[in-house]
């Protein structure tokens, strides 16, 4: 089921302002919009897709996949998810007259979620401890966060320029949170011995109630004109998206450890294999230096600060280009970098390409179409044309944007 419900949102979903399908700068002075957008991306800097989607999809995970993406793993390693859909509703009549300013109501869904680990968590996860006889597994600064939100905005557009701004209040639907700081796995040749250290922490939700918390936050947008060579007037776009704080008020169960300790007379699957001592059960934990509370966190919301140049509607350039870059503040994230080439095909028809380095996952490549019927604009695209089309790429991409003037 759980893998039916992502291969929905990845068929469906879009993030509105994703790079592959270039922001268009257009205006609309007297009327209204709706926009309805969705984005379903999956990356990993190390793992193939022909291991990453048997999680999704199913199917079996052969030795060879393992080491060929065993193979591509380097010190620290990047995987992560990032799926939303959001409704944007626009009105540029004037509700401010002073300040020509519009109103908007947005509402969205989004799911974010990374991973940063080292290869021989990737090893031992994959492929047991038989690669770690005699010798010690590195686990540390690996890190693991997800958040799964959904918000309800109002705000202000400039009917001149279409900058806006809009005060948004979120529910937190989950958050989960791994940080070791250090980890550790030591063993015996003959595995009879296995010393464990750990300094790390862990929080994750009690119950799976829809509401674990709720948040406020902001939208921001704002374009600047500029010179740009053969295209004559383009625009910047600063943007700031969910930038803002959630509040977990429904229990949250926090596990601490900072400890060393060595089991004699044990087997590596009786302690972390499918028949694993349940220390809960036998109420270890704290003898073991593991520590367990019940917290109620404050946490930043996973938005992000893109600055980009984007594509003019009304230029009359044929081929324009578009760059930037977009920062989410989580280190599972690094800086990603995009640009791409806008063609004007047809009167109706816009087509392009773009690359991108960074995120969960290094160098990409897509291409999307817009097309123009009336009031209504359609955009289909992926970052990610060759997770697309061959199982050695690094994800999946599919994004969507629909719009309409009213």
């Amino acid at each position: 089921m759980k893998g039916l419900i992502i291969t929905c949102l990845l068929g469906f979903s879009w993030l509105s302002n994703a790079q592959v399908l270039p922001i268009y700068y257009d205006t609309i002075p007297e009327g209204s919009e709706l926009v309805l957008s969705g984005s379903g991306d999956y990356a990993a800097s190390s793992i193939y897709k022909e291991i990453s989607s048997k999680f999704l999809f199913g199917g079996n995970i052969t030795d060879e996949m393992i080491d060929r993406s065993l193979d591509k793993h380097k010190v620290v390693n990047r995987i992560g998810v990032d799926v939303s859909g959001e409704l944007v509703y626009r009105n540029f009549k004037p509700l401010i007259k002073k300040w020509n300013l519009g109103y908007q109501v947005t509402a969205g869904t989004y799911y974010f979620g990374g991973a940063l680990y080292s290869k021989d968590l990737f090893n031992m996860v994959f492929n047991g401890n038989a690669a770690y006889k005699g010798d010690t597994a590195d686990f540390s600064g690996s890190n693991i966060s997800f958040t799964a939100f959904q918000k309800i905005g109002f705000g202000f557009v400039s009917s001149l320029n279409r900058s806006s701004v809009s005060f948004n209040v979120y529910n937190i639907q989950d958050r989960i949170s791994l940080n070791v700081r250090n980890g550790f796995i030591a063993q015996s040749q003959e595995v009879d011995t296995i010393g464990l250290f750990m300094d790390g922490s862990l929080t994750q939700p009690l119950n799976n109630d829809f509401n674990q918390g709720i948040g406020f936050g902001v939208d921001f947008t704002y374009y600047m004109p500029i010179e740009w060579k053969n295209e004559g007037t383009a625009f910047v776009e600063f943007q700031l998206k969910n930038l803002g704080f959630g509040y977990m008020y429904q229990d949250q169960q926090v596990y601490t450890a900072d400890t060393s300790f060595e089991f004699s007379g044990f087997r590596f699957d009786e302690l972390f294999g499918d028949q694993a001592i349940n220390f809960d059960t036998l109420d270890v934990l704290d003898s073991i230096g593991v520590t367990s509370g019940i917290r109620n966190t404050t946490f930043l919301l996973p938005g992000y600060l893109q600055v980009a140049k984007i594509i003019d509607e009304h230029s009359t350039a044929t081929v324009q280009t578009f760059f930037g870059v977009r920062l989410y503040p989580t280190l599972n994230y690094t800086p990603l970098i995009f640009a791409g080439i806008d063609w004007h095909a047809k009167e109706w028809l816009r087509v392009g390409a773009s690359a991108s380095y960074g995120g969960f996952a290094r160098f990409r490549g897509g291409i999307y179409a817009s097309a123009k019927w009336g009031r209504f604009k359609l955009g289909l695209g992926t970052e990610n044309i060759i997770g697309a089309v061959s199982p050695k790429g690094n994800g999946l991409s599919a994004n969507f944007r629909l719009s309409c003037e009213l």
